[in-house]
């Protein structure tokens, strides 16, 4: 929850943006769902109305237990939005053509990119590093000097 709590302010700022600059469509209207992607993250967004030099937006953090579903299907979010955004890394994936989705089989329709800032999502592990004895002597020092770095 804590990832999702940092990324939102980015996401409905950089939304917004893109709603006003005309990204997203020239009438993006109260009701239309957008999927975000981010790391291992998946946003959904929601036009809740919009008027008068306001936008109202329903922001949904999903599923951030990476499970064995949720890992295929962010990959696949990642694939087609790789591919026609200009990242693709993926040979796998079908050229995108202007007239035509070339994901038939999915309703995904890639727009833009919004700039989010979030904490870095990284698996560190300290393995070989703490339990060496020369660093082992060090930790009470690098612990207090953490603990100041922290208050």
């Amino acid at each position: 929850a804590a990832y999702y709590k940092h990324l939102m302010p980015s996401v409905v700022k950089g939304l917004l943006a893109a709603i006003d600059g005309g990204q997203l469509g020239s009438d993006v209207r109260g009701g239309e769902i957008f999927l975000l992607r981010r790391d291992a993250l998946l946003v959904m967004v929601q036009v809740l109305e919009r008027g008068c030099g306001f936008t109202q937006v329903l922001c949904k953090g999903l599923e951030l237990q990476e499970t064995s579903c949720h890992h295929v299907e962010a990959g696949a979010v990642e694939e087609i939005m790789d591919s026609a955004l200009g990242d693709c890394t993926l040979s796998s994936a079908p050229p995108a053509l202007p007239w035509k989705n070339p994901w038939t089989i999915n309703t995904l329709e890639p727009l833009t990119k919004i700039p989010a800032t979030v904490y870095s999502l990284a698996d560190t592990q300290l393995t070989g590093i703490i339990d060496r004895s020369e660093n082992a002597d060090e930790l009470p020092r690098f612990f207090a000097r953490a603990l100041l770095w922290l208050l």
